[in-house]
């Protein structure tokens, strides 16, 4: 059975709900993206706390994951952050390549740069004729 774990039977109240200390039998699903995180800062299952520093291996080692978070087409993803680098594409996807984190601001300005001389230039072209 699958069910909001705000309710008052559960004694858990949104915005504070994490996945350390939780009743018997409930089964929490994580997003793939989560897998061996750590740092994270969680709900400690309490109105108004939390708890920081959660580290899922060692924290949650039970813990189920799943494909839920989406990523636009053209987003940046967390397993390309984690490899350090970062997709810059169209969406088109007439153009995609790996950049490494440290140089994406500088090759999105000069892909943005390019991008707004290719219409000027064809904006231009557009008046001469």
């Amino acid at each position: 059975k699958v069910s909001p774990f705000s309710t008052p039977e559960s004694g858990l109240a949104a915005g504070f709900i994490g996945p350390c200390g939780l009743p018997e039998g409930c089964t929490v699903l994580f997003d793939r993206s989560l897998e061996n995180a750590d740092r994270l800062v969680c709900g400690a299952n309490a109105e108004d706390y939390h708890f920081s520093g959660l580290d899922m291996a060692r924290d949650v080692p039970e813990a189920a994951y799943r494909d839920f978070a989406k990523i636009p087409e053209g987003g940046v993803s967390p397993r390309n952050m984690k490899r350090g680098t970062v997709e810059v594409s169209a969406r088109d996807r007439s153009f995609s390549e790996q950049v490494p984190l440290e140089n994406a601001a500088a090759r999105i300005r000069q892909l943005l740069g390019a991008m707004l001389a290719a219409v000027r230039g064809s904006a231009a072209a557009a008046e001469a004729e």
